[in-house]
């Protein structure tokens, strides 16, 4: 067991079989809410997924989901890490779809605007969170 933290809990445990060459990841690879927003934030993101790619797994067993192999495991830590790059600090969906499309020459899928949003929704939450005044 590892203590492995990441966007859906600080406290976020994964479990790995060597001999099956199974990683256990529970729900550490969902978003959690902020301010009500459900959504990433890349500082916990992306940290936990470089620690879950160093083990040597080849099957993925994840809570709600279906298991992935390697090459679908890839594929989402691929689509989470363009989403946020088409992100950056963005806090309009509709202008990061946009810029996705433009970019890669062909409309968003269901789950790449699910991304976009989880990134975007939370960046607006939390600037907000962040520019409000404090009371005296």
């Amino acid at each position: 067991m590892d203590l492995i933290g990441g966007s859906h809990t600080d406290d976020s445990a994964i479990v790995y079989i060597p001999k099956e060459k199974v990683l256990f990841l529970g729900d550490c690879i969902y978003g959690r809410r902020y301010h009500g927003v459900y959504g990433y934030k890349k500082e916990n993101l992306f940290p936990m997924i470089d620690r879950v790619e160093k083990y040597a797994a080849e099957y993925y067993m994840m809570s709600h989901m279906d298991h992935y192999d390697k090459s679908q495991m890839n594929k989402l830590w691929d689509e989470l890490r363009l989403a946020e790059r088409i992100v950056g600090n963005e806090t309009s969906i509709h202008k990061c779809i946009d810029r996705y499309s433009r970019e890669a020459g062909s409309s968003s899928s269901d789950d790449m605007i699910f991304y976009i949003k989880c990134f975007a929704e939370v960046n607006e939450v939390l600037s907000k969170k962040q520019t409000k005044p404090k009371s005296i």
